[in-house]
């Protein structure tokens, strides 16, 4: 069974990134992926800046993962990748626009596969020390992000099989 992962950018990563909102998000990079498996989805998030809450910014279903940077910067197109022992690309028919979505409704529902299971959240900001390591979600909290992905973030097909606004 496919693993859900909530996977944590730094501000200033999502920063950099966000000349990206609306672009496709094909590729993530991190220390962490070593748990990661084809057909596995990271659900990439950050702490607002200003508001604290926790941000949606994307969904990367997995295609594969690789140690080969110089691999990924050819499939890719570009060497502008971060340094990292493991890279994701996203199965093709999943890649998906990079968003901003918050998250303030789900982040105290979210629940995770580990002794400390849910955030700790104080007037809806959230503790970015707790994201630190990337966290693995339970099969309910996955559905919660699935069915919040697909009523606002998803792209919907028209009648034809073309991508519609």
């Amino acid at each position: 069974m496919a693993a859900h992962f909530l996977s944590y950018w730094k501000p200033s990563t999502a920063r950099a990134e966000r000349r990206g909102v609306g672009q496709p998000l094909r590729h993530s990079a991190s220390a962490h992926y070593r748990r990661v498996v084809a057909g596995d989805t990271l659900w990439i998030v950050t702490r607002g800046e200003s508001s604290g809450e926790l941000v949606l910014l994307g969904r990367i279903v997995v295609g594969q993962r690789t140690a080969d940077k110089q691999r990924v910067a050819s499939i890719l197109g570009t060497d502008d990748l971060w340094d990292a022992a493991h890279h994701v690309l996203a199965a093709p028919e999943s890649v998906a626009p990079m968003c901003e979505l918050a998250l303030r409704h789900l982040a105290s529902a979210l629940r995770f596969e580990s002794v400390q299971d849910r955030l700790s959240m104080v007037d809806g900001r959230v503790d970015a020390r707790q994201l630190q390591a990337m966290r693995r979600l339970t099969p309910r909290s996955a559905d919660l992000l699935q069915q919040f992905w697909e009523q606002n973030a998803s792209p919907r097909r028209d009648e034809s099989g073309g991508l519609s606004e």
